[in-house]
């Protein structure tokens, strides 16, 4: 006849705690695992993969976008809720009126079609005042402040405000290294507010080399973005297998648990013979 072990109320208590150590690890694994890390209404853009001619898709990576001198191509972001940006993209080192490297809005319509944010004018008073692309800084607060103080286009502004121009004279803008230019988009109906969004830049006036490094949106219209921001978490999550080693842990304790009560439970047997 198998007899029963007597367990004390203080061993009682011991195991008790122990089991809800358990359960609490085990808890707050299965929690860590279901902690969200993207953040609601910021989209990146793939500039591998961006629309352009006939709704091709293009790759705008590499020196210049990818695009060989003389090259002009439409660069389309289009937006669920029916807003758009959709400048021209140019490599042209000619010297042919217009001729321009960089962003270019020369026959899609300056504003309807979006707009970038820029300062002044690297262009005398002289049509068509060729304008400088402002570059922000990374954190630098993204809205519609960020373009009230630029001047007003009209007939005073020309193809787009791009990194260099040729209009009889050649213009260039400074140099940028790792900064951000501010775009919003188009305000199409039922929309009353522009989208605002970002495009990481280099450009050097030596070379006139400039490279796309990476863009973002904010897909809420009238929403500010940060520059650089991506809607990543603050918080980071673990690695799966830092949880599985948590409830690998506790596994490995119950086990030594019951091991020792077994011994404990043939010590006591061995006596009572």
């Amino acid at each position: 006849m198998k007899k029963s072990r007597y367990v004390s109320p203080k061993s009682q208590k011991k195991m008790s705690s122990r089991r809800a150590a358990a359960a609490a690890v085990v808890s707050l694994g299965a929690g860590i695992l279901g902690t969200q890390s993207a953040e609601a209404g910021i989209v990146t853009i793939d500039l591998t993969n961006v629309p352009s001619d006939g709704g091709n898709l293009k790759n705008f990576t590499g020196p210049n976008a990818g695009l060989t001198d003389g090259d002009r191509m439409p660069f389309s972001i289009n937006l669920a809720n029916g807003n758009f940006f959709r400048p021209n993209i140019a490599n042209q080192r000619g010297t042919g009126n217009y001729s321009q490297i960089g962003f270019d809005f020369n026959g899609t319509g300056f504003e309807a079609n979006g707009l970038i944010a820029y300062g002044g004018f690297s262009q005398p008073g002289t049509y068509p005042h060729a304008a400088t692309p402002t570059a922000f800084a990374a954190g630098a607060l993204i809205n519609e402040s960020a373009f009230s103080s630029t001047p007003n286009p009209g007939d005073s502004f020309g193809t787009g405000p791009s990194f260099r121009e040729f209009y009889g004279i050649e213009y260039l803008s400074p140099d940028i290294t790792n900064k951000y230019l501010a775009f919003k988009t188009s305000i199409t109906g039922p929309n009353t507010a522009a989208n605002y969004g970002w495009i990481k830049v280099n450009w050097n006036s030596t070379t006139k080399v400039f490279e796309l490094l990476g863009a973002a949106y904010e897909s809420d219209a009238g929403v500010a973005i940060m520059a650089g921001d991506t809607g990543a978490a603050a918080v980071p999550e673990p690695s799966t297998m830092a949880v599985f080693g948590l409830g690998a842990l506790v596994l490995g304790a119950g086990k030594v648990r019951k091991q020792r009560a077994a011994r404990r439970q043939k010590q006591a047997e061995a006596l009572s013979v």
